[in-house]
């Protein structure tokens, strides 16, 4: 049976009003500049900046990352103000190497910091902070990913940037914890150490025509003909679904009129599927659908713990869904809220001996059982959803043993959770 550990693959501080993190991915660097214009050489024609992007990798893999040359390998995408986030701003400044993806998302609000460091810690919120990403095989869906998250953090400092060239250099180092499918794996982590220079900023204020040195005035990627955009935008969206942000589809979103919005405000990714069409909102982010004006969408939407082997651990989740695109040019944000009659559980196991049972709502109707073991390491694991009554109990045994937790106090709100402690 392996170890069970249910971090969300980007992690927030379950016990604060949820964080709505990693919907847009961003950071402005200065608010009153929005990136507009384009940069043009003696000739009238566009740059495409070769940036540079190098760090080592130590720990579960050991490896050097080198990513060097023009948007296709290193970018750094630039999103505006956003609905979600508290009017927060959003730069991914990331490196490709064909294989290998090392990434930085920086969260920044306001006015331009003095002092530019970022806090690679998703418990910063609310200040200037970011997440620290690095996937092994950015062409395998399925394959392991590391990220920054409350345990495992570091930072990011801006060293340059270039407002005329549309460009952004930096160094960073973090630590980064090891996931697969939204499950935390025990024991597999890596630290990442280095920098990136000179990486071209691409300004995607519209999706529709993105602007910077990597493309040409009409939207159209720089030394491509016809619209590009959608191709950037697939693959800035295979590459979100892997960073625990699916909002990069964003990118290019092709001659679509308007574009549906899924929030993940829960817990576990969730599985969309939507006019046909099927993406992941990780836990805390976001899933984008397009399609015409007005014309009728419709589809279902999944979700349940699971173990790092795939197995569901409490309760499925669903919704039907039967939305209306918005008019021309605009988004409609749907939030795919778990209600009040169901709540997530969390336990922290800092007792003398692992659990190896967890029943939920023991002895009443409603009764669960998972037979799953939480390791007595002191961390907290992220169970799943099960049915929430004003009498719902938990507990857990190992063997003869057991815990059991009467009173859950349990709000009956939308989104609510309850984190146990696990003592001798």
């Amino acid at each position: 049976m392996k170890q069970l550990i249910f971090n969300h693959q980007i992690p927030v501080i379950a016990e604060r009003t949820f964080l709505r993190m990693i919907g847009l991915l961003f950071l402005t660097i200065l608010s009153q500049f929005y990136f507009t214009g384009c940069v043009k050489d003696e000739l009238g024609k566009k740059k495409n900046n070769g940036g540079y992007y190098e760090c080592n990798i130590e720990g579960d893999v050991n490896v050097q990352f080198k990513a060097e040359g023009d948007c296709g390998k290193v970018s750094a995408k630039y999103f505006p103000l956003s609905q979600d986030y508290d009017n927060y701003r959003s730069i991914v400044i990331q490196g490709f190497d064909g294989k290998q993806i090392v990434s930085i998302i920086l969260y920044f609000k306001g006015s331009y910091p003095a002092n530019p460091v970022f806090d690679l810690d998703a418990g910063a919120y609310g200040g200037n902070f970011g997440i620290g990403q690095y996937i092994p095989d950015a062409l395998n869906t399925s394959s392991i990913n590391y990220s920054t998250d409350e345990r495992k953090t570091g930072t990011c400092t801006i060293t340059e940037y270039d407002q005329t060239n549309q460009t952004i250099s930096g160094t960073f180092s973090f630590a980064a914890q090891g996931y697969n499918s939204g499950a935390t794996l025990a024991g597999v982590e890596v630290g990442l150490s280095g920098k990136f220079t000179n990486v071209p900023i691409i300004d995607l204020s519209d999706p529709n025509n993105p602007k910077g040195p990597c493309y040409n005035s009409d939207g159209t990627m720089l030394g491509q003909g016809g619209n590009d955009g959608n191709n950037n935008g697939n693959n800035g969206g295979n590459i979100g679904n892997n960073n625990g942000n699916n909002n990069g589809g964003n990118s290019g979103n092709g001659n679509g009129n308007s574009t549906i919005t899924f929030k993940n405000p829960i817990f576990t990714p969730i599985e969309i599927t939507f006019n046909g069409e099927t993406k992941n909102a990780p836990a805390g982010g976001t899933a984008v659908f397009r399609g015409m004006a007005g014309a009728n969408g419709n589809g279902n939407a999944t979700t349940s713990g699971k173990t790092s082997s795939g197995t569901t651990v409490g309760l499925s989740l669903s919704w039907q869904l039967n939305l209306n695109f918005p008019a021309a040019n605009t988004n409609y944000d749907y939030t795919l809220n778990a209600g009040g009659d169901v709540f997530f559980l969390k336990i922290k196991n800092s007792a003398s001996r692992p659990i190896t049972k967890v029943y939920v709502n023991y002895g009443l109707q409603g009764q669960t059982v998972d037979n799953i073991t939480l390791n007595n390491d002191g961390n907290t694991y992220y169970l799943g959803y099960y049915k929430a009554f004003s009498n719902s109990n938990v507990r857990g045994e190992n063997g003869t043993y057991s815990w059991f937790w009467q009173n859950l106090g349990l709000s009956s709100t939308q989104n609510q959770s309850v984190t146990l402690q696990a003592v001798n």
